[in-house]
């Protein structure tokens, strides 16, 4: 500090104390050593202050280097629910501007409420109406439970003209009081979400609305029902809708006119027990459907439908999804198959017979570049279970089917037993195949159904052992003249050591596949290994054998 400002800064203490003894003398007053130590404090405050002004100063220009980017922290919390968001804005005051100068932080609303009726039934409420309970401000019988829909009607101005999103936890009573919260910004309302079992709730929402024109998706968690209505509404931007059995209501007023929802093009729908011709008319309330997932029945009995009708109203999907079938719903499959379809996806009830549900037929449709898979996995059987002797449900391996060709057609069947699996090949010949993933032990009854692959240029081998290729050394290996890609795998395993296939059975292999040159161009080992003299391998490899696992 120099010398001149050392002077002042004493100046102007020794000040303080001469104009406190000088006004202390006017009032005839003499100060004690009490009075002495608060000017001191006082005086001790001030030089504080004067320094924590240039302290903050430069603690804000320091900080602006150092931390996070604000963008950053929005990010952050974008993710935590509306509760968190909220504590976070009160941390501090750096934190609450950033949040409620954000916008999107405040776009999704979750609305919840617990509240008991006033006729609850339960111990708590008996405990209060047989005491009589009352609060001592108001004399009212308190009334349990919570609710945020006061928070929500403070939160809501904080979006701006950001689009809304809600998800709904209430009874259905309560939806008229967040109805009229919302009716204001009901032209920016895009979502809805409803996480309750009772499939009312959704419905009661709605009903208070002529119109959402904004809502693009109405959707429930996987504990709740689907959506339902009770009367009509005018949703033009919704494009995705999942039903159970129909959309209508039980309490649906028909006197408001006819449901339909043009804008909807995928609709995930569950076919009820007993009740089908419900899909007649469902399909009939989204007339411009381009998907359908249907989840299918465990009903023994034939599907009996107006399949003439059934056909009209899908004739322009693109894609078909059907879930859990059986053979029972084999009429309702082929009804909604057609080979113009892009995607037909068929998901079989595991202990179906296959021979029963004949679908290898849809892969017939697939020309030009066609890719085809035939992978395993592990599926638990719920009906291996047993809830009495409480044993855990025993993995079954299935075997999933996709193939897809140079058009954009996709065709797929999951969850099929290994039995059976031979009939693929009377609809779709080996030959046909430009790239082909299969489990080592389906390798030999592929090859079998065709004498010559000619069009195939990549071969990965699966869940392959040391017996995968033994085919190859012991018979014959179609002719594979376009192949340039093989590839064998095995699943990693940190207890057991990679299979070693012998190095004779992949020589054979390449030899008798009789590739084009003689040379393949490459080969890969995925948790495999190669045992046996290479020598021979070496020469039909280019650039050689990948040595040890990669």
């Amino acid at each position: 500090m120099a010398t001149e400002l050392h002077t002042d800064l004493v100046q102007a203490v020794q000040q303080i104390f001469r104009d406190a003894r000088h006004n202390a003398r006017v009032r005839n007053h003499t100060l004690n050593a009490e009075e002495w130590l608060l000017i001191a404090a006082e005086a001790r405050t001030c030089f504080e202050s004067a320094v924590a002004c240039e302290l903050r100063a430069h603690n804000q220009e320091r900080v602006s280097q150092l931390q996070i980017p604000q963008e950053l922290w929005v990010e952050v919390w974008g993710h935590l629910p509306m509760s968190d968001v909220v504590s976070i804005s009160h941390v501090c005051h750096l934190w609450r501007s950033l949040a409620l100068a954000s916008p999107s932080l405040w776009s999704t609303l979750e609305v919840f409420s617990d509240m008991h009726v006033n006729d609850c039934d339960c111990e708590e409420c008996g405990s209060i109406a047989k005491h009589c309970i009352v609060c001592k401000r108001c004399r009212r019988t308190p009334t349990l439970g919570t609710k945020n829909t006061k928070l929500v009607r403070h939160l809501l101005p904080r979006s701006k003209s950001c689009a809304l999103s809600l998800i709904i936890r209430l009874s259905d009573y309560e939806t008229k009081e967040l109805a009229r919260l919302i009716t204001p910004h009901r032209r920016r309302l895009v979502r809805i979400e409803c996480n309750d079992y009772d499939s009312r709730i959704m419905a009661a929402f709605l009903s208070h609305f002529e119109a959402l024109r904004a809502v693009r998706e109405l959707s429930t968690d996987g504990s709740a029902p689907p959506v339902s209505f009770m009367k009509k509404i005018k949703l033009p931007s919704l494009q995705q809708l999942k039903v159970k059995g129909t959309p209508f209501n039980d309490r649906y007023d028909y006197a408001s006119g006819r449901l339909v929802f043009p804008s909807v093009t995928r609709l995930d729908y569950i076919l009820p027990y007993g009740k089908y011709e419900t899909l007649i008319s469902t399909l009939e309330v989204v007339p411009n459907l381009k998907a359908l997932d249907l989840d299918g029945s465990n009903d023994s009995k034939p599907i009996n439908l107006d399949y003439p009708r059934l056909s009209q109203l899908t004739a322009d999907l693109d894609g078909v999804q059907l879930r859990r079938l059986a053979i029972n719903t084999y009429s309702l499959a082929m009804a909604l198959y057609t080979p113009q379809r892009r995607s037909f996806a068929v998901e079989l009830v595991w202990g179906a017979e296959p021979r029963s549900v004949p679908f290898y037929s849809i892969f017939a449709d697939l020309c030009d570049d066609v890719q085809l898979s035939i992978c395993s996995g592990l599926f638990d059987d719920p009906k291996a279970a047993s809830r009495y002797f409480r044993r855990p449900s025993v993995p079954i391996r299935v075997w999933n089917l996709h193939g897809t060709d140079s058009h954009g057609r996709h065709r797929r069947i999951t969850r099929h037993p290994k039995d059976g699996l031979e009939t693929l090949w009377e609809h779709l010949s080996p030959s046909d195949l430009s790239a082909l993933c299969i489990d080592g032990v389906l390798v030999p009854t592929a090859f079998e159904a065709s004498t010559g692959c000619w069009e195939l240029h990549e071969l990965t081998i699966n869940n392959s052992n040391a017996d995968s290729l033994s085919f190859a050394n012991d018979g014959d290996v179609p002719w594979v003249p376009e192949l340039r890609v093989l590839r064998v795998t095995a699943p990693a395993s940190s207890d057991d050591t990679p299979p070693a296939i012998p190095a004779a059975h992949l020589e054979s292999f390449i030899r008798k596949a009789r590739i084009v040159g003689g040379i393949l161009s490459k080969l890969v080992l995925v948790n495999v290994e190669i045992h046996g003299d290479q020598s021979g391998l070496r020469t039909l490899v280019y650039p050689g054998v990948p040595g040890g696992r990669l």
